[in-house]
């Protein structure tokens, strides 16, 4: 896959999650509160990515997994508990409300003191489970466990964004070990198969074939989860066939840097610390000025703490590489 088209993607998932998570607290208007539910389909990209990078990456790398714990898995948990502490200082509740509510352990549970942080959570835990089912030599191992995973979850009645979007690690994973005989299938019937997934995405998408068959619906019931977890696949492989088999020389004419994972940590803090202090004025049914000004201060502080994340990042990437 070509690099850099993909960051455009990322782009404009880590903005559809941005935008996402500020239409379920303000009205934003008709165009933008289409990305409502694409959030979830969003994340599900961030995910194919991280399976198909690590991916790629061991079967290209000489010696990819040696302090790999170090260098993959640390990096991220340090970041996201430097994060979680600045959520914890900036956070419009007092301190000991905080320790009150949560409980330390919590950092690393998919409700995690960090809004929006379960992303963060379950991406560790699928390096942990891709550098353990490598070093065993069975790669069938992620399968497996993301399917009992599954289960498990939905027995539980965790959040349903978990489950929807991280089988689309597994889709990484497999689409990397089988890239190339694939990309053969692909430009041999890329007219065939993105009809079939298009029609495939429109019934799965919001469950509307199950809808048309009376059956019942809702994402606390297995065949509404089962049909979203569909869509949000579909969906990664209508991109995967659209940049295999389409040029698009427009989104690598220019080189674009890649902070996305810094937006999408930024807004976890932003939006909930922005939208807490404007929620009297701001409104759910019409765009107001308030609503406006709302934006632009997320949008402001996003940025300053992309920026300060990316700096971040960079000592954490030179300290662990040492």
């Amino acid at each position: 896959m070509a690099v850099q088209r993909w960051v455009y993607i990322k782009y404009f998932c880590a903005l559809s999650v941005v935008i996402c998570h500020l239409c379920k607290l303000i009205y934003l208007g008709p165009v933008f509160s289409q990305f409502f539910n694409f959030g979830t389909y969003a994340v599900a990209v961030f995910f194919f990515l991280s399976g198909y990078g690590l991916t790629y990456s061991c079967i290209y790398k000489k010696n990819y997994l040696k302090d790999f714990l170090k260098k993959r898995l640390l990096k991220i948990f340090l970041i996201y508990f430097i994060a979680t502490l600045l959520w914890v200082v900036l956070s419009p509740l007092p301190i000991h409300e905080i320790v009150h509510t949560y409980e330390v352990w919590q950092i690393l549970s998919v409700y995690p003191i960090l809004p929006y942080g379960w992303y963060f959570v379950v991406l560790m835990f699928l390096y942990l489970m891709f550098y353990l089912s490598i070093k065993w030599k069975r790669s069938v191992l992620i399968y497996i466990i993301l399917i009992i995973g599954y289960i498990i979850f939905f027995l539980l009645e965790v959040g349903e964004w978990v489950y929807i979007t991280s089988p689309c690690f597994a889709l990484g994973v497999w689409y990397a070990e089988n890239e190339s005989r694939f990309s053969v299938f692909i430009h041999q019937y890329k007219y065939r198969i993105l009809v079939v997934l298009m029609i495939v995405f429109v019934c799965s998408w919001r469950s509307y074939f199950l809808r048309m068959l009376h059956v019942a619906y809702s994402l606390q019931t297995f065949n509404g989860l089962i049909s979203c977890t569909i869509s949000a696949l579909v969906l990664v492989s209508v991109i995967i066939i659209t940049l295999e088999t389409c040029k698009l020389s427009f989104l690598t004419r220019y080189h674009l840097p890649d902070y996305s994972f810094e937006i999408y940590l930024s807004q976890c803090i932003s939006i909930p610390f922005v939208t807490h202090y404007m929620n009297q004025s701001t409104s759910n049914t019409m765009f107001t000025i308030a609503n406006f000004q709302c934006v632009v201060y997320v949008v402001f502080m996003t940025g300053i703490l992309a920026f300060l994340f990316h700096l971040i990042i960079n000592k954490i990437q030179k300290y662990v590489s040492k």
